[in-house]
């Protein structure tokens, strides 16, 4: 999910709870 995890470079605390839950195919989730 190129999109989250770019976006979480600018938002990490936002993504890191949003983020997460809203892409479970991101790698931060494990």
């Amino acid at each position: 999910a190129p999109t989250i995890v770019g976006k979480s470079s600018l938002n990490p605390i936002l993504f890191r709870g949003v983020g997460m839950v809203a892409d479970p195919d991101n790698p931060l989730v494990l």
